[in-house]
């Protein structure tokens, strides 16, 4: 049975129910469990994920983990972007070049601009991993 009947007497703040019996609609609670279950682990998810977002790194290795090794690499062997371990650049292999990629990014190749979200200093710390 999906729906099972309450007595008048039992329904919700003993409001009135609008059925001439005085009976009220509410769903088995086994049919519930399933959404509450899955519900508390979207909770988990998104508290998770929000908190590895609003989480500051501590070091260069953590701040490229954060916002680049999932495109450039882990080990900055590339991926969905080019690896940084060789000796081709497509935007200018030079120290500054590479600071200007990462302020300004490419947005139409996928690349956010991190100029807004990282300090100059940062950035140079950046150059220096990556090389």
């Amino acid at each position: 049975m999906i729906f099972r009947a309450r007595p008048h007497s039992q329904s919700c703040a003993g409001r009135h129910t609008g059925f001439r019996d005085g009976a009220m609609l509410h769903p088995h609670p086994s049919l519930l469990r399933p959404f509450f279950t899955l519900a508390t682990v979207a909770v988990a998810l998104t508290s998770t994920h929000l908190s590895a977002q609003n989480r500051r790194p501590n070091t260069v290795a953590e701040r490229y983990e954060l916002l680049c090794a999932n495109c450039h690499g882990k080990n900055l062997e590339g991926g969905q972007a080019p690896t940084m371990l060789d000796d081709v650049w497509t935007n200018g292999g030079d120290d500054e070049s590479l600071a200007k990629s990462i302020r300004g990014g490419f947005p139409d190749k996928g690349m956010p601009a991190w100029g807004a979200a990282i300090p100059d200093k940062e950035i140079r710390a950046m150059v220096i991993y990556i090389r």
